[in-house]
Protein backbone atom coordinates (compact mmCIF):
# COMPACT_ATOMS: atom_id res chain seq x y z
CA UNK A 1 0.00 0.00 0.00
CA UNK A 2 1.46 3.59 -0.88
CA UNK A 3 0.00 6.88 0.17
CA UNK A 4 -0.95 8.43 -3.19
CA UNK A 5 -2.64 12.16 -2.05
CA UNK A 6 -3.96 14.00 0.78
CA UNK A 7 -7.47 16.03 0.58
CA UNK A 8 -8.17 18.74 2.03
CA UNK A 9 -11.86 19.94 2.50
CA UNK A 10 -12.70 24.13 1.16
CA UNK A 11 -15.46 26.07 0.53
CA UNK A 12 -14.56 27.54 -1.88
CA UNK A 13 -12.88 25.37 -4.67
CA UNK A 14 -11.69 28.07 -7.18
CA UNK A 15 -10.48 30.11 -4.71
CA UNK A 16 -8.25 27.35 -2.78
CA UNK A 17 -7.25 26.29 -6.33
CA UNK A 18 -5.71 30.19 -7.01
CA UNK A 19 -4.05 30.03 -3.38
CA UNK A 20 -2.13 26.82 -3.55
CA UNK A 21 -0.99 27.93 -7.43
CA UNK A 22 0.04 31.27 -6.60
CA UNK A 23 2.40 30.70 -3.70
CA UNK A 24 3.31 27.00 -4.32
CA UNK A 25 2.66 26.75 -8.32
CA UNK A 26 0.44 23.90 -7.86
CA UNK A 27 -1.43 23.20 -10.89
CA UNK A 28 -4.66 21.64 -11.48
CA UNK A 29 -4.72 17.52 -13.01
CA UNK A 30 -7.91 16.97 -12.62
CA UNK A 31 -11.55 18.47 -12.25
CA UNK A 32 -14.11 16.47 -10.97
CA UNK A 33 -16.88 18.82 -10.04
CA UNK A 34 -16.08 19.66 -6.63
CA UNK A 35 -13.06 17.25 -6.17
CA UNK A 36 -10.12 18.69 -7.92
CA UNK A 37 -6.46 17.00 -8.09
CA UNK A 38 -3.24 18.84 -7.93
CA UNK A 39 0.10 18.05 -8.72
CA UNK A 40 2.19 17.34 -5.53
CA UNK A 41 -0.73 14.98 -4.19
CA UNK A 42 -3.25 17.84 -2.98
CA UNK A 43 -6.75 17.40 -3.56
CA UNK A 44 -9.85 19.92 -2.82
CA UNK A 45 -13.29 18.64 -2.12
CA UNK A 46 -16.05 21.14 -1.61
CA UNK A 47 -17.77 21.64 1.71
CA UNK A 48 -20.57 20.53 0.23
CA UNK A 49 -19.72 16.90 -1.01
CA UNK A 50 -18.04 16.32 1.96
CA UNK A 51 -21.01 16.90 3.99
CA UNK A 52 -22.72 14.20 1.84
CA UNK A 53 -20.59 11.70 1.68
CA UNK A 54 -20.30 11.47 5.74
CA UNK A 55 -23.32 13.18 6.93
CA UNK A 56 -21.69 15.17 9.17
CA UNK A 57 -21.20 18.80 9.70
CA UNK A 58 -17.73 20.58 8.90
CA UNK A 59 -15.97 21.79 12.09
CA UNK A 60 -14.32 25.16 9.87
CA UNK A 61 -11.22 25.89 11.43
CA UNK A 62 -10.45 22.95 13.81
CA UNK A 63 -6.90 22.81 12.98
CA UNK A 64 -6.89 19.39 13.38
CA UNK A 65 -4.39 18.96 10.57
CA UNK A 66 -0.86 20.47 8.96
CA UNK A 67 0.20 21.04 5.71
CA UNK A 68 4.15 20.18 5.15
CA UNK A 69 5.87 22.29 2.52
CA UNK A 70 9.77 22.82 2.33
CA UNK A 71 11.25 26.24 1.01
CA UNK A 72 13.96 27.09 0.35
CA UNK A 73 14.14 31.27 0.25
CA UNK A 74 11.75 31.50 3.30
CA UNK A 75 12.06 35.31 2.98
CA UNK A 76 11.16 35.40 -0.55
CA UNK A 77 7.95 33.34 0.09
CA UNK A 78 6.63 35.89 2.81
CA UNK A 79 7.19 38.39 0.41
CA UNK A 80 4.85 36.53 -2.23
CA UNK A 81 2.44 35.59 0.65
CA UNK A 82 2.14 38.85 2.25
CA UNK A 83 1.90 40.59 -1.86
CA UNK A 84 -1.12 37.78 -2.89
CA UNK A 85 -2.76 36.96 0.39
CA UNK A 86 -2.68 39.57 3.32
CA UNK A 87 -4.88 38.14 5.08
CA UNK A 88 -3.34 34.90 5.50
Amino acid sequence: MKLKNFLIVVKDIGRAKQFYYDLFGLEMITDNDGNMILTEGLVLQEERYWKEFLGKEIIPESNSCELYFEEADIDGFIEKLERYYPDV
